[in-house]
């Protein structure tokens, strides 16, 4: 058998329809994301050929059906024998309403419970002994070892038994066994059931017998090492001990020693004479810069005499000139004071007479006012009536949410009917002419050339001739139409209204309402914004009559001319006063600073001259420091250059400490060692008298002699319980080799594989279990079970693959799918594992499912994908 095309529709997240095209007779490779549908497709695979169309309570077939609910449908195009069937499979929940179809080359074979069977046929269930268990490897699960239920253990042994034969039973028969039982009797004199060895038996009596005699052994041998190691450590402190007090060796570290000391002594010395004349050139130094500022601050003080003297001369004359300026503009500042006196007095009076006429018109506006507010209330009284009408119409009608709930409710309804009419049995009448009138439809003519649908059947009759009676089809959606109707006529009553096009016009007529308020409302704000009872109030607040009239007063235009004419007068002085005021105030200021100036600048000669007292005496002072400053310089120079001269040629201190510190070290770590080493004598020989005393030596070789002769008794038990055992292994070989003709044939077909993968590795197969038990290779044997995680799986997908050539060597070859099987392989092996998959792919078709898109490039193959479906055209 072999796979050509696969669909998928209402399959888990596959709500439509999906299809795998172009599957090819080798090797093909679908690689995608995760969550794209690889295990879904796995898994509806698997429904279709082993699952029966109304086993919806499994568990398996259940979880098929997407979150949305629906019917799951898969179908397979399939290649037997050189013929082309395609299987088709839908899934329901309803008991008995499964279907399963089987087509040859287009046309119906086989269907319902036959299709079952002939299913059932083509490709045993693994727990019949069908091979897909062996073949078709789900995500996770790519171990071969056995679990509780093993679905493939009659799989392995059905095919090895049908290429090799039974096993036969070559042991010898019951002599065999007897002399086996024997065997085993005497090996249990020497080993444990385990194979381990007993230590109450034959070698383990001898084995503790040298162990025992080991330990005394060893026990001497470490006394005996302890007693030379003792006598070695006395010779060494002795040789020690004799170079340390040589004659020689002592006078050389006394000569060293004096002559650090002495070196020492000489470098201290020199040290103390160049500190002192260091001393001598700071001293000279410090007198220095104490004569050079003596003369630096007498210079300075005359300086600071001279420059204010100077600046009180200035200060003086700039006074004099801004006090004269000052008398000017004070009297400048009189007569603009004056000027603004006369002119505020003009303005207030012209003033008070704007105010009594504005009292005036503001009496006139009042009484105008009074009458608009009387007449916006009028006109606000009559809203108000109007919009509590109104209010009352909009709270009869049905409500907007209730609206919307009822038409949501018919576009529901509505939509499942159009749905339904669609989708249900539909007529069209075309007949000859004049026979129209002959034909009707439950009663009602029926029209021609107008496709009616018959959602709910009907009656047709024919006059002359009789009637039919169509009867509609059992649809999933006639439940869900009159659950969509029951909703509707609720949502209808709870508005108790007979029809829809009522409530519309109910609604309707609320909406005009509403809009009628909304008008009225609005009017009333601007008629009366703040409410009815504010506007009452404001206008019991103004006047009803203007009060009489004052001839006196001049008119509006007059008032107000003649306020702005005294305003600008009045203005016009303001501006002299302030611009006569700031002169005075900048006149003043500049009084006012250059009278601080002059202070200042007094203040300053005053100080300068007090601090420096005599001024002569001061300049005959800078003549003395300056011959005092020559001689100090040459002091100064004679002592650097003597301490300059007491640098050249010093002897390193540091050095010369060093050098005596370590004299004396030396000297001091002999006296401890030569202490250290007499009281190490002293116990040595303490403990070398003692164990002497005690003959370990003649022990220790009574001992050897001793264990020379366990040792030889041990190798003769070790030689007879050896070959016990190569006789025990002669025998298992004879069983073993009818074992290698049952498992021969998968182990020649797993060899070459095996080497591509692992070079030079042989497989060990249990032949009860036909599974791996170890793997042999040029380095060493390992148990199946200490394989790592991703060899494990290479030799599982492996020995799968010579399986799959063992049914096709059997004529019964089946496709291999594998859905992520190799999770666990590394980079070098998993380009072995696709060189594998290529060569088995040859002759057989290899389905693999993988998420690693990168590394599956490599694989090659024909390129798979899962792609939207196009018509299902009828098969």
């Amino acid at each position: 058998m072999k796979l050509r095309s696969i669909r998928l529709n209402n399959v888990r997240r596959f709500t439509e329809p999906v299809e795998i095209t172009g599957i090819g007779p080798g090797l093909n490779v679908l690689s995608a994301p995760n969550e794209n549908g690889k295990s879904t497709l796995f898994d509806a695979l698997h429904a279709l050929f082993f699952f029966d169309a109304k086993s919806w309570k499994q568990k398996e077939a259940a979880t098929l059906a997407p979150h949305a609910g629906g019917n799951p449908e898969v179908s397979a195009e399939i290649e037997v024998d050189g013929e082309v069937f395609k299987i088709s499979k839908t899934f329901t929940k309803t008991a008995s309403k499964g279907e399963v179809t089987v087509h040859r080359d287009g046309h119906l074979f086989k269907q319902a419970d036959a299709a079952e069977v002939w299913i059932r046929d083509l490709i045993k269930s693994p727990k019949d002994g069908g091979p897909a268990g062996l073949l078709w490897v789900r995500q996770g699960l790519t171990t071969l070892h056995a679990y509780k239920d093993d679905d493939t253990l009659t799989a392995r042994r059905g095919l090895l038994s049908s290429v090799a034969g039974e096993i036969e039973d070559v042991t010898g028969g019951r002599k065999m066994e007897a002399i086996r039982a024997a065997l085993k009797a005497d090996l249990e004199r020497y080993v444990t059931k385990t194979g381990k060895v007993s230590s109450n038996g034959l070698l383990g009596q001898a084995r503790n017998a040298v162990e025992a005699l080991s330990t005394v052994q060893t026990q001497l041998e470490t006394q005996v090492n302890g007693l030379r190691t003792k006598l070695a450590d006395r010779r060494n402190l002795v040789a020690e001990q004799t170079v340390l007090k040589d004659p020689e060796t002592v006078k050389q570290q006394e000569t060293k020693l004096h002559a650090a000391n002495a070196d020492l002594e000489a470098a201290e010395a020199h040290a103390a004479k160049h500190s002192a004349a260091l001393s001598h050139v700071a001293s000279i130094e410090l007198a220095l810069e104490g004569n050079r500022g003596r003369l630096t601050s007498l210079r300075e003080r005359l300086r600071e005499c001279d420059d204010a003297s100077e600046e009180m001369r200035k200060t003086s004359d700039a006074l004099t000139e801004h006090s004269k300026g000052l008398n000017a503009v004070a009297q400048e500042l009189e007569r603009a004071q004056a000027q603004e006196t006369d002119t505020r007095a003009v303005s207030t009076k012209a003033r008070a007479a704007l105010d009594a006429v504005l009292a005036t018109e503001a009496d006139r506006q009042d009484v105008a006012r009074r009458k608009e507010l009387s007449v916006r209330l009028k006109d606000a009284q009559a809203l108000t009536v109007q919009a509590a009408n109104a209010r009352k119409s909009v709270a009869a009608a049905p409500s907007r949410a209730d609206m919307a709930v009822l038409e949501d409710a018919w576009r529901d309804y509505d939509l499942l009917d159009r749905a339904n009419n669609a989708s249900a049995a539909a007529i069209t009448l075309d007949c000859a002419p004049g026979q129209t009138d002959r034909i009707t439809l439950n009663d009602m003519a029926l029209p021609q050339g107008v496709r009616t649908p018959l959602p709910q059947g009907g009656t047709i009759k024919i006059s002359g001739f009789g009637s039919i009676q169509i009867h509609p089809a059992e649809l999933g959606e006639a439940k869900a139409l009159g659950k969509a109707r029951a909703h509707f006529d609720q949502a209808l009553l709870a508005l108790a209204f007979d029809t829809l096009e009522h409530a519309r016009k109910a609604a309707r007529t609320r909406d005009e309402a509403q809009e009628n308020l909304d008008r009225y409302e609005a009017q009333l704000k601007i008629a009366a914004p703040e409410g009815i009872d504010t506007l009452l109030t404001e206008i019991a607040s103004l006047p009803e009559h203007v009060a009489a009239d004052d001839v006196d007063l001049p008119s509006r235009t007059g008032a107000e001319t003649a306020v702005g004419q005294a305003q600008e007068a009045h203005q016009s002085a303001l501006v002299k006063l302030e611009s006569a005021q700031a002169r005075h105030r900048t006149v003043q200021d500049s009084v006012l600073r250059a009278q601080v100036t002059r202070d200042h600048a007094q203040t300053r000669s005053e100080r300068a001259y007090a601090a420096i007292e005599d001024v002569d005496a001061a300049r005959a002072q800078i003549t003395t420091l300056q011959a005092t400053g020559d001689d100090l310089q040459n002091d100064f120079n004679q002592a650097a250059a003597a301490v300059e001269e007491l640098s050249k040629d010093a002897p390193d201190l540091e050095f010369a400490k060093a050098s005596a510190t370590r004299a004396r070290g030396v000297a001091e770590q002999t006296r401890a060692r030569l202490h250290e080493i007499d009281k190490g004598l002293a116990r040595l020989e303490a403990l070398i008298d003692h164990e002497a005393g005690l003959a370990v030596e003649e022990q220790l070789a009574e001992t050897e002699g001793r264990l020379s002769t366990a040792k030889s008794h041990e190798a003769d038990v070790l030689r007879e319980l050896k070959v016990l055992q190569r006789l025990d292994a002669a025998l298992a070989a004879a069983q073993a080799d009818a074992h290698e003709a049952y498992i021969g044939p998968i182990i020649q077909e797993l060899r070459p594989l095996l080497r591509m993968v692992l070079p030079g590795a042989e497989l060990k197969l249990d032949a009860d279990t036909v599974l791996p038990t170890g793997l042999v290779r040029p380095e060493g044997e390992d148990s199946y079970d200490q394989l790592s995680g991703g060899t494990q799986e290479q030799i599982a997908l492996l020995v799968r693959l010579a399986f799959a050539r063992l049914l096709a060597n059997a004529g019964t070859p089946a496709p291999i799918i594998l859905d992520d099987a190799i999770v666990y392989t590394d980079d070098d092996r998993i380009e072995r594992m696709f060189d594998a998959l290529t060569k088995q792919a040859s002759d057989q078709q290899i389905i693999v499912l993988s998420c690693r898109q990168k590394v599956f490039r490599g694989l090659g193959g024909q390129t798979l994908t899962i792609q939207k479906a196009g018509p299902d055209l009828a098969s």
